[in-house]
């Protein structure tokens, strides 16, 4: 009987490993959780006016300047992506940047593309992007959203392997009083 038990417990051990390496091999959260919940960050006022500032996930770096005159919004920079990104895919498929503007109780009222860049290396250095943009009435925030995939070369027998990233902010956030 013992033996039984024995070979049971080396199955479980064994079906364990398996799932926790699959996991890791696709990319599945082993923990509750939000995906990427560590992206998240704080909005940017428009009530300052204008402003400079930088924001970086686990992804990209983006680095920012914005003002606001006459019901618009001029906003510029650079994105560029980090070594978690850059050192393990050398192309990117696509990049997709966009501008997510709030109201005053932190609900999203638009989304708009500042930046969309196809085929291109990883490692090219950062990207620039710049907009002059419509404010929707009642804006007073914003952040950033982004989604890209990038993949390696094959070399030899070895398969190519791709990631997709992305992060869009929830459709509404608790504004700073």
């Amino acid at each position: 009987m013992s033996r039984v038990l024995d070979l049971c417990r080396t199955c479980v051990l064994q079906s364990m490993l398996m799932l926790i390496l699959v996991s890791l091999i696709v990319g599945v959260p082993l923990a509750g959780g939000a995906a990427h919940a560590s992206q998240q960050v704080d909005p940017i006022e428009l009530s300052l006016g204008k402003g400079t500032g930088s924001r970086q996930t686990e992804d990209v770096v983006i680095e920012y300047r914005f003002s606001v005159s006459a019901g618009t919004l001029t906003v510029s920079g650079k994105v560029g992506f980090t070594a978690q990104v850059s050192d393990t895919f050398n192309t990117v498929d696509y990049f997709n940047l966009r501008i997510v503007l709030f109201d005053r109780a932190g609900k999203r009222l638009d989304m708009m593309e500042l930046l969309t860049k196809t085929d291109f290396s990883s490692r090219s250095g950062a990207l620039n992007f710049g907009k002059v943009l419509a404010l929707p009435q009642g804006a007073s925030a914003f952040t950033f959203a982004y989604a890209g995939q990038a993949h390696s070369a094959s070399t030899g027998d070895a398969i190519p392997f791709s990631k997709s990233f992305h992060y869009t902010p929830p459709r509404s956030l608790t504004l700073p009083k």
